[in-house]
């Protein structure tokens, strides 16, 4: 059994359905349905996607949890800083030392 599927438009309560030359049927079955439009919705930010997704208990939570993750990684980052600071600050004093003393 040969199969068409179309989506036409409606023109004045009429439409046309042109089938292809190989569509051996002298005699078919139409059914017409309407066809609506898919609805555009208007895009949404994260936070009004996700709102409610999770209780205000585990919300706060979840918060705290992040900012203490946050304040940590900001305590090591500055850690690291200050050891390159220090370990940089002794290498130039170190060399500027040899030079100036290999002069004496």
């Amino acid at each position: 059994m040969q199969v068409l599927r179309q989506i036409v438009d409606v023109k004045n309560h009429s439409l046309s359905i042109v089938l292809p030359n190989d569509f051996a049927a002298n005699r078919v079955e139409v059914i017409v349905l309407p066809v609506e439009e898919p609805k555009i919705l208007p895009k949404r930010r994260n936070s009004e996607r996700f709102a409610g997704a999770i209780s205000k208990g585990t919300a706060e939570k979840l918060n705290k949890h992040l900012n203490e993750v946050r304040n940590e990684w900001e305590r090591e980052k500055s850690m690291v800083f200050k050891m390159v600071d220090t370990f940089l600050t002794k290498k130039k004093f170190k060399e500027f030392f040899q030079k100036n003393v290999a002069t004496l």
